[in-house]
């Protein structure tokens, strides 16, 4: 009858088993719930910088094409173009000459930031004709000649969005 009760005992887990596994778990789900949102921003800023250098490229391309004349502020069928020429870019629309929020794209002269047109939230790009990024503000433009651009986008951070400066 001893040995019964012993071959029965030892049938199961015990309960510092099933616990030891539960802690394991919880680890492992709470390293995943840490590092999926850091993976979700870090493919969400990629894409970011791929749709400024297309941009970029594209109104490269436009200057080129047009005898070294810059997209027109303002001017939509321009901005048009250069989206268009940019390729997939349909979740941007157009602003024409005025502040970009999200899901927008604007040329501008004279603009000097993205911050400072408002608070642009996802996915806005301005490109900033007769300017230059400003080394002192990486966000920022300052004046440049008559043929320089400066396309600005904003990448996202932990705390919110940080300005990206791109000349071309």
């Amino acid at each position: 009858m001893l040995q019964n009760y012993k071959a029965k005992r030892e049938e199961g887990f015990t309960i510092i088993e099933v616990l030891i596994v539960l802690a394991i778990a919880g680890l492992i789900l709470v390293i995943v719930f840490l590092a999926v949102p850091n993976l979700q921003r870090s493919a969400r800023n990629n894409s970011r910088k791929n749709d400024a250098s297309r941009i970029s490229t594209a109104a490269s391309d436009y200057v080129s094409n047009s005898n070294g004349q810059l997209p027109a502020a303002g001017n939509a069928t321009v901005a048009s173009t250069v989206l268009s020429d940019a390729g997939t870019l349909g979740q941007f629309t157009l602003t024409g000459g005025t502040a970009p929020g999200a899901g927008k794209f604007a040329i501008v002269t004279g603009a000097k930031s993205l911050s400072a047109l408002g608070t642009p939230v996802d996915n806005a790009v301005l490109l900033d004709e007769n300017a230059k990024c400003d080394t002192a503000n990486p966000g920022a433009t300052v004046t440049g000649t008559t043929r320089e651009l400066a396309l600005i986008y904003p990448v996202e951070t932990t705390s919110g969005f940080q300005y990206v400066c791109l000349d071309i």
